[in-house]
């Protein structure tokens, strides 16, 4: 038995993806970032997951289902606005990426997403997007996660408030003793009645959503859910 490989007799079946976990492409000639990101388009999440990725959730295995989701068009007349920053160290391929959610929410505590990204990007990078996300969507609380490095990070955002003069709504989170995988299932229910609204159907959020808990990633995920501790309706 190998990492990746099933034996069957005298053959070995090795599973690959044609985007590997360090970022590296199986078959760089043919299945290229163009033409792999058109096919994550026209497909869906869930699809290209399925037929490029490997990633195959059993029907009993998974937690968020396709119709399930649900997207929105016009925001309601009241809202309040949340965000949520999960920074990651390192910038390598291999690294976690660094997530931030934007979501609205109504009087009704129905959440629409406004963006949900990754990058893998510097600390001083990450304080330009904490900037830029305020400047944009203006909302009432910034979360980010307080762990080490992450507490580290909230003293460069606050160096570069005085400097910039200007003061950001930012609060320190600390997420418990609760797994990340718990965390993320505690949004089963908001999905399941309706309460989120994705702003994109075949965005890397979905793409996390569908294949958790076996995909290759959780980052968004895991701010998505975080910011069940600073949400609060207007």
């Amino acid at each position: 038995m190998f990492f990746g490989s099933t034996v069957i007799g005298e053959w070995a079946i090795t599973y690959e993806k044609a985007i590997r976990d360090d970022g590296s492409l199986l078959f760089p000639d043919k299945l290229n970032h163009a033409f792999l990101e058109k096919q994550r388009k026209i497909m869906g999440s869930y699809l290209f997951a399925n037929q490029y990725l490997n990633i195959i959730v059993p029907d009993e295995e998974r937690k968020f289902r396709p119709e399930w989701f649900k997207t929105w068009h016009q925001l309601p007349k009241a809202y309040n606005t949340f965000a949520f920053v999960d920074p990651a160290i390192g910038q390598k391929d291999h690294h976690d990426y660094t997530a931030i959610v934007v979501v609205s929410v109504d009087a009704d505590n129905n959440w629409y997403i406004r963006t949900a990204n990754r990058y893998r990007i510097t600390p001083s990078e990450i304080v330009n997007k904490i900037f830029d996300v305020c400047n944009e969507f203006k909302p009432s609380c910034v979360g980010i996660e307080v762990v080490a490095y992450q507490e580290a990070l909230l003293y460069i955002l606050d160096e570069q408030m005085k400097k910039r003069g200007k003061m950001l709504p930012v609060k320190g989170i600390t997420r418990g003793k609760k797994s990340k995988n718990a965390r993320i299932q505690g949004l089963v229910p908001m999905f399941e009645w309706g309460r989120i609204f994705l702003n994109d159907m075949r965005s890397e959020l979905c793409e996390e959503l569908l294949t958790f808990p076996r995909g290759a990633h959780d980052d968004l995920n895991d701010a998505l859910a975080s910011l069940l501790e600073i949400v609060v309706p207007p």
